[in-house]
């Protein structure tokens, strides 16, 4: 793993990015006249001035908890409760996914392309919320073949997901503060990723000490945050189209 990282910091280093003067012009006079340095402050205050930034962070935060617990959750339940073997755990949470995701990106490039972020999220979160509700009909109906299908679908989730996670923030930024913005995104992405794997994990073991076998219900939680995320994001891509113009629509 450390030599693929190596070596893909080599692949880096040769890339070259539009624009990256200006860019990096842009960022440096930014950091300069806020003192060189990247504070909470800065992060707070674009929450509080960009209403819909905040809007969009919110959903992520509720729609993210759930996805960010889901694997944890199924590493845990795969082997108690259906005693799967090692190599299928690993094909269903991560090659299989992975695979698809690979496949999946350029499609879902394709409609970011067409569509702000908001938008894009009310069209895109519909599989990470299809791919829990397989998860947790597996584990409730005790119907692992179900397993594969929700894998499938978590590797398009992903396709998508990567893509919007990487780039969505650009759609509320300018120039000078993205860096400032993805910022405040990886921030509040690394604390949820912090708090919801153990989170997940916790639910399942409150649930098995009141009830042995009890524990797959707990697959409902990232099913109900991923629902709730996608509702919110269709909420905002609603109020988003009632304040354009008709002839942008």
């Amino acid at each position: 793993a450390a030599l693929s990282a190596l070596a893909g910091s080599v692949v880096y280093r040769r890339s070259r990015v539009r624009r990256q003067r200006r860019l990096m012009q842009a960022e440096q006079s930014r950091s300069a006249s806020q003192g060189g340095r990247l504070r909470f402050r800065s992060m707070g205050g674009i929450l509080r001035a960009n209403r819909d930034f905040r809007n969009y962070m919110l959903g992520m935060m509720i729609f993210g908890s759930g996805n960010l617990m889901v694997v944890a959750m199924l590493v845990v339940l795969m082997n108690d409760q259906l005693g799967l073997d090692r190599l299928t755990q690993v094909l269903i949470t991560s090659s299989l996914p992975i695979l698809v995701l690979c496949l999946t990106v350029s499609g879902w490039a394709k409609v970011l392309d067409r569509r702000h972020i908001i938008s894009y999220r009310a069209v895109h979160s519909w599989t990470f919320v299809a791919a829990n509700a397989f998860f947790a009909a597996a584990f409730i109906g005790h119907a692992p073949e179900l397993l594969w299908l929700g894998s499938v679908l978590l590797g398009a989730a992903w396709g998508g997901g990567h893509l919007g996670w990487n780039l969505g923030h650009n759609d509320f930024a300018d120039d000078s503060d993205s860096s400032l913005y993805m910022a405040t995104h990886v921030w509040l992405t690394g604390l949820r990723g912090l708090i919801m794997p153990v989170l997940g994990v916790v639910f399942i073991q409150v649930l098995e000490s009141h009830a042995p076998g009890s524990g797959a219900l707990a697959m409902l939680l990232p099913l109900g945050l991923t629902l709730a995320g996608w509702v919110w994001f269709i909420r905002l891509h609603r109020e988003l189209r009632g304040r354009q113009p008709v002839a942008e629509r």
